[in-house]
């Protein structure tokens, strides 16, 4: 488990920086396609989980406030 762990960080702390896993997928480097294949299966896991930890939740704002000028926030 502690290992599991150890992956779930690194591709926590991957996600919050935003990486492009796409690009990643296309890298002649065979370890960042590794990463991108773990990226994209964490997600996917979750997602047929429905589940979203603390890196989606921050991601998916920012991701709302970035593609809808109309949203505001209200202080």
């Amino acid at each position: 488990w502690w290992k599991a762990g150890q992956i779930a960080s690194y591709v926590n702390k991957l996600l919050e920086e935003l990486v492009d896993t796409e690009a990643m997928l296309e890298d002649d480097d065979p370890e960042i396609v590794s990463i991108a294949n773990i990226l994209e299966e964490y997600e996917a896991i979750l997602h047929e989980e429905n589940l979203i930890d603390f890196t989606s939740i921050q991601t998916d704002a920012f991701h709302l406030l970035e593609d809808n000028h109309k949203v505001y926030l209200v202080t």
